[in-house]
């Protein structure tokens, strides 16, 4: 059937309404990228909301030269108003389209409207600039600097915002999990949503103070990072076959070995090295524990695509109520494979994007790592399902994350916990909260 294009109403005047601009906001949240976000924070935060110094933002974000904050905050614009159904307003001279006039008034401060949308959505990561502590803009001067100390408000320029996301009063109160007091080992799996370096999820990452991550979905890190841990990385793959722009990475404090997952298995080890860069493997030397073999996994929503597997019968790796198979299968197949002929340790965690409540397989695919003798930490310690993702529409109701380990490990798991998703969300940090699970590492040599 032939497609056509969507017709879009010409932008209004008076602007659309704040509920309009809420609805296209959550529509496109979770397409935003990290530099479209900060964008967003920084024309927020500016006294008054006033202009943009594209060339100071081009600075901050790590672009040569203005054109690219340009480009980034003209694609956010016509995203979000192709969303709520407007086409392009008229803003030059000679009546040529420019997008940017539904984010922005003429003169280059923020629309109200877009300001008290972005407080709602939840896109200002949770945070008011604490205006006392800001110099005044005057048009076209620099910024003075990146997001500036800032503390928490549900309000915009002394106005409650009806109806808005509860804020967090201050970063203190983002749980940190205390390890327990001994030896115990602390490994964090996170998919990170794109973070990159001069983002604040890293402080908290620190804080955390794991011993082995597992991390996805990760376009930079700040040196105080690559300072404290081995890390190794590579890029995921795109569903077209070209890398992403975010990465995989296995990082800890210690010597990390390479890991091969090959099992010997033509299509499988082919498709494993397609997709190296979704399944970081390596041997972490742990003192008084041993050698432990682990996996960051980032099975991505997508199956791998028919093209890739014509003329291969795959039925004994994909789940029987799925006619695809996804990465996360060949994931199951390399741990039936390698814990059947050895007694290795394992810790293999990640977003393997499933959950029973919206995969028919999920409940199969639990089974079956459960028959290999593997403990998934946060539902055996919790004893039910617990969220680790927040929908864009707000709704959080899904464990797409999870920590799979070998039952030595499993018996001497002191707990696994994970902050609210609505928390992390809030801080800006992902829409992924991390899994946290400590081991005592002395009951695991004794096992």
């Amino acid at each position: 059937m032939k497609s056509f294009p969507r017709q879009l109403r010409p932008f209004p005047d008076p602007p659309p309404s704040v509920a309009e601009y809420i609805s296209g906001f959550r529509a496109i949240a979770a397409r935003l990228t990290e530099r479209q976000l900060t964008i967003l924070n920084l024309h927020y935060q500016l006294e008054g909301r006033s202009g943009l110094d594209f060339h100071q933002v081009a600075k901050l974000c790590g672009y040569k030269d203005y054109r690219g904050v340009n480009r980034q905050y003209g694609e956010l614009a016509k995203r979000l108003l192709t969303e709520m159904g407007y086409a392009a307003p008229p803003w030059k001279k000679d009546g040529s389209p420019f997008w940017l006039r539904g984010i922005q008034e003429k003169g280059g401060a923020m629309r109200p409207e877009v300001a008290l949308a972005l407080e709602e959505v939840g896109l200002i990561r949770g945070i008011v600039v604490d205006r006392t502590e800001v110099v005044p803009q005057k048009p076209n001067t620099p910024i003075q600097n990146s997001l500036p100390v800032a503390r928490q408000s549900n309000k915009l320029d002394g106005k409650q915002v009806p109806g808005s996301i509860e804020k967090v009063p201050s970063e203190n109160e983002l749980p940190t999990f205390p390890k327990a007091a001994g030896k115990t080992l602390r490994v964090v799996t996170w998919n990170c949503r794109s973070a990159s370096f001069d983002n604040s999820l890293w402080d908290y990452f620190l804080k955390l103070d794991p011993d082995v991550a597992l991390l996805q979905d990760v376009r930079s890190y700040p040196p105080t990072i690559s300072n404290i841990y081995t890390i190794h990385e590579s890029f995921a793959r795109h569903k077209k076959g070209h890398n992403h722009h975010f990465k995989t990475l296995l990082i800890a404090k210690g010597q990390i070995e390479p890991l091969d997952l090959a099992i010997g298995i033509d299509w499988i080890d082919k498709e494993l090295e397609h997709f190296a860069g979704n399944l970081i493997a390596g041997r972490v030397f742990v003192p008084e524990v041993g050698q432990l073999n682990i996996v960051s996994v980032y099975s991505p929503h997508w199956h791998i695509p028919g093209g890739r597997l014509e003329n291969v019968d795959f039925s004994g790796v994909k789940q029987s109520m799925n006619k695809d198979i996804w990465l996360a299968d060949l994931v199951l197949a390399v741990l039936t494979t390698r814990l059947s002929s050895s007694n290795e340790s394992w810790i293999v965690g990640g977003d393997f994007n499933n959950c029973e409540t919206f995969s028919k397989d999920c409940n199969e695919y639990l089974g079956k790592m459960s028959s290999l003798g593997l403990i998934e930490c946060l539902r055996g310690f919790c004893g039910q399902l617990t969220p680790t993702f927040r929908h864009q529409r707000g709704i959080a109701r899904n464990q797409l994350d999870y920590i799979f380990v070998t039952k030595i490990l499993g018996q001497s798991l002191l707990n696994a916990q994970t902050p609210p998703v609505s928390t992390i969300f809030e801080h800006g940090f992902s829409d992924h909260s991390p899994i946290i699970a400590d081991f005592d590492i002395r009951q695991s040599t004794t096992s």
